[in-house]
């Protein structure tokens, strides 16, 4: 397989499962970031960026969560950034003028 069929089926992949996890917990990532504003999405992104940090500096061997994998977790990464580019799409906000806060 070549690298730009990989993209096309990790992007498949991504759409997949946040399609399904969307369904399953509720749309819970909009309306914490309706609540909350884009800091929200920034402290998931925040965890998952320290995650692989943490990742690439242990031998597999040394981890003590054995199925979580490097590669899930940069796949969870790309999820949140593109869950929160939806996000602001949808609420139709300026990206280069978004509050930290919400309104509320």
């Amino acid at each position: 397989m070549d690298k730009n069929q990989l993209y096309q089926q990790n992007c498949n992949n991504l759409a997949q499962t946040l399609i399904a996890k969307n369904t399953d917990y509720g749309s819970s990532f909009d309306k914490t970031f309706e609540l909350f504003g884009i800091i929200a999405p920034l402290i998931r992104i925040s965890d998952k960026y320290n995650r692989l940090v943490s990742l690439a500096q242990k031998a597999d061997n040394q981890r003590m969560v054995e199925n979580e994998t490097f590669e899930d977790t940069l796949l969870d990464l790309a999820g949140y950034c593109i869950l929160t580019l939806t996000a602001i799409q949808n609420n139709k906000k300026d990206p280069n003028n978004i509050q930290l806060y919400s309104n509320s």
